[in-house]
């Protein structure tokens, strides 16, 4: 109603009366915003507003902020605002209003959408890195990371684990990011095999590994020898390392001890020699050791056992093959002892015919030494026979191996000596002394000599 021309008329039933006219002039209601403080977190509730107490119209005043009924509301000032439009209303004793509005703000929130992170790249390791870039809030960002990585925008050196990083605005408005920095698994070398030297002193050896875990991509490096390829070959018997290492250049390493056999030892051999010269007793044997076992024969002779047996004299040589086909030689030299030669040798004859003081004698040589002698038909065991009369005589020589010689001898003896020629010239008269008598020998040994008796000399004659 305020600046409007008003009439007031008076009637008293039919009868009226007209007032003068004049201006009613009413002070309008005044309310000004004295301050408000905007939200300082983002979906926080923070807000706050106050209005002046209002002016004009007809107190006592009454306020009302809308929407909903805030700290303070019928107040001049309100708090536990949220983001929105927030309207005061003040309302004076004669039921006229008017309203102050209020925008209550907020930062928007803070983002950490924009992170990184670097993964631990060997099992055990710590060189894994997380970072965050914030936006959003009231900037001058700060940063604690928890369990541990520091203060800064980026924490290093982190092992495998869980991680949370808190950034704080200059509002202290805060928000999170979580990381789970991992690592990959063990390199295993569990996997792994080998295959030793089959023979001893030979290079036949293998070792080979499987890798797991890791990063894959797998390289090998094996010492002190072995290459480069998951199996090493051409091995002698030796300690060998491999080391794998994956992509990440993370390593792992597998140890092998490659074993040989002992070696086929033929130390323990015997033999026998051949016993008589140009015999074939002779044995060889042979007792090997060492190696893989089951062990195998073969003579230079075609034998294919341990134990040669009638043999000759000459070399041999026996190849023992075990289990594992390793082989090892041994070498006899099989001998004969020299022939028993008889050569040396003597004999007398009977000096007499029909005597018996003929002898015989042997000085044997060669074969095993230690003879004996054996004469027939007669004449003993010594290595000389006496007494013998004309004959034919064997002399059986054994040496210390049971070998024999034999030597003939013949015992040769004189004719008898014949005195058939002969001649005598008788006394011419009675009492002399003018006889003869000769005789002319043949047989015997000759070189005859003469002795008459009772008289007569020692002549022919």
């Amino acid at each position: 109603m305020n600046g409007f021309l008003y009439r007031c008329v008076a009637k008293d039933g039919s009868c009226s009366t007209n007032s003068s006219s004049g201006v009613l002039s009413v002070a309008t209601i005044t309310l000004t915003a004295a301050s408000q403080t905007n939200i300082a977190c983002n979906g926080g509730s923070t807000g706050a507003a106050t209005v002046n107490a209002a002016t004009g119209g007809t107190g006592p005043y009454t306020y009302n902020w809308t929407p909903g009924t805030p700290t303070g509301d019928g107040t001049v000032s309100v708090s536990g605002l949220t983001p929105g439009v927030w309207t005061c209303t003040v309302t004076d004793n004669m039921g006229c209003s008017t309203t102050r509005d209020f925008t209550i703000t907020q930062p928007t929130a803070i983002s950490t959408a924009t992170a990184a992170q670097t993964n631990v790249s060997c099992n055990g390791g710590s060189n894994g890195s997380a970072s965050v870039t914030p936006s959003g809030g009231a900037g001058g960002y700060t940063y604690s990371w928890s369990p541990s990585g520091g203060t800064a925008a980026t924490a290093t050196g982190l092992s495998a684990g869980a991680y949370t990083v808190t950034v704080t605005d200059a509002n202290a408005c805060t928000a999170t990011r979580n990381f789970t920095i991992t690592q990959p698994t063990t390199i295993s070398t569990a996997t792994a095999a080998q295959t030793n030297v089959s023979c001893n002193g030979g290079s036949n050896g293998s070792a080979s590994v499987t890798p797991s875990g890791g990063a894959g991509g797998y390289t090998y490096s094996w010492s002190p020898s072995g290459g480069t390829a998951a199996t090493a070959t051409g091995l002698s018997a030796g300690a060998y390392t491999v080391t794998v290492t994956d992509a990440n250049g993370c390593t792992a390493t597998r140890n092998f001890t490659i074993t040989q056999p002992t070696a086929i030892s033929t130390a323990t051999a015997a033999q026998t020699n051949v016993s008589c010269n140009g015999g074939s007793n002779g044995s060889a044997s042979v007792t090997p050791s060492g190696g893989a076992g089951g062990y195998t024969y073969l003579w230079s002779n075609g034998a294919t056992t341990a134990t040669v047996t009638g043999l000759s004299a000459g070399a041999y040589t026996v190849t023992v093959t075990d289990a594992n086909g390793c082989t090892a030689t041994r070498n006899f030299t099989i001998t004969q002892p020299t022939v028993i030669s008889t050569a040396t040798a003597a004999q007398t004859n009977v000096s007499c015919n029909g005597g018996s003081n003929g002898s015989a004698s042997v000085t044997p040589s060669g074969g095993a030494g230690g003879y004996t002698y054996s004469w027939s038909p007669s004449g003993g065991t010594a290595a000389t026979a006496t007494g013998l009369s004309a004959g034919t005589y064997t002399v059986t020589v054994t040496d210390a191996n049971a070998c024999t010689a034999t030597r003939n001898f013949t015992i040769t003896q004189p004719t008898t000596i014949s005195t058939a020629t002969a001649a005598q010239t008788n006394v011419s008269c009675n009492g002399g002394s003018n006889g003869s008598a000769s005789v002319t020998p043949s047989g015997g040994a000759g070189g005859y000599t003469y002795s008459w008796s009772p008289s007569g000399g020692t002549a022919a004659t």
